[in-house]
């Protein structure tokens, strides 16, 4: 994901992530997955906050009214992100701290993932043959395209420096 939106989603769920330094400023670990799923990570990530910040109010609620509440209850509805990412064509979320309700909407995305181009946004397809990826068909001619010029520049690159060697 770019940086822009690494920023933009750093900034607006800050309490979900652990923090590291990136790019010599503290900021939760970069997002390893492309744009195209920036609407669908930005979704989840706003349910698991209200998810969270409904549970946080209803402990205070009941702590309001006189009832007991332990410090134990409120570590337990803390949710961590410790690493959003692309693996096998999918979106991959990984938590410290979720419950079933949060498990089962990291599920759903995940799932939705596979119908998302992680490119661009547009309705996609997973591609299986070589690198797993879900892209669109203009996404997926362009990666093709990246590609086939990435093997002529390293096979260049080779020959430039076996010519170097043995001249």
């Amino acid at each position: 994901m770019n940086d822009e939106n690494v920023k933009v989603l750093s900034e607006k769920y800050s309490d979900l992530f652990i923090k590291h330094y990136y790019k010599d400023r503290l900021m939760p670990f970069w997002f390893e997955c492309g744009d195209g799923w920036y609407n669908l990570v930005d979704c989840l990530l706003a349910d698991i906050k209200n998810h969270v910040d409904n549970k946080k109010q209803s402990l205070d609620y009941k702590k309001e009214r006189g009832e007991t509440v332990t410090d134990e209850e409120y570590e337990a509805i803390k949710v961590t992100i410790v690493q959003i990412k692309e693996k096998y064509g999918g979106l991959r979320f990984y938590t410290y701290g979720s419950d079933d309700y949060v498990r089962g909407m990291i599920d759903m995305a995940e799932s939705i993932s596979y119908r998302v181009c992680e490119a661009c946004g547009n309705p996609g397809t997973l591609l299986s043959k070589g690198w797993w990826r879900t892209l669109c068909d203009p996404c997926r001619a362009d990666d093709a395209r990246k590609k086939e010029e990435w093997e002529k520049n390293y096979h260049e690159s080779l020959k430039k420096v076996k010519e170097t060697n043995n001249g």
